[in-house]
């Protein structure tokens, strides 16, 4: 399901970056969402089978707040992304952004 999710996210990104047309793009975009949320769940569920018993709570509490807190991934990629946006366009964002999760969905594991 990671890898899925992962595929899904690159595949939306291009899409929404060639995309000429604001209804496909919509369309596109909730791909990524959809890509994002299978993801996830894939990537959590195997960090929990993998983490031993007495630590799971722990590491999945640092794990949401690396990923989702005030001082995680997400609000870093957020400024970055932003910054490329606004420096150039859209569409260049949404292409860095499958450019980056490209080789990140290459080593997904679980992939065919």
């Amino acid at each position: 399901m990671a890898f899925l999710g992962f595929a899904l996210m690159v595949a939306g990104s291009v899409t929404c970056a060639a995309m000429p047309w604001l209804a496909a793009g919509y369309v596109a975009f909730g791909q990524t969402g959809l890509g994002f949320t299978l993801g996830m769940a894939g990537v959590s569920t195997l960090l929990q089978l993998r983490v031993p018993d007495e630590l799971r709570g722990r590491v999945m509490a640092l794990w949401m707040v690396g990923l989702v807190g005030l001082v995680g991934v997400r609000p870093v990629t957020a400024l970055v992304v932003g910054t490329i946006a606004d420096l150039s366009s859209d569409r260049v964002a949404f292409g860095a952004t499958a450019l980056v999760m490209l080789p990140a969905t290459w080593r997904c594991p679980g992939r065919p």
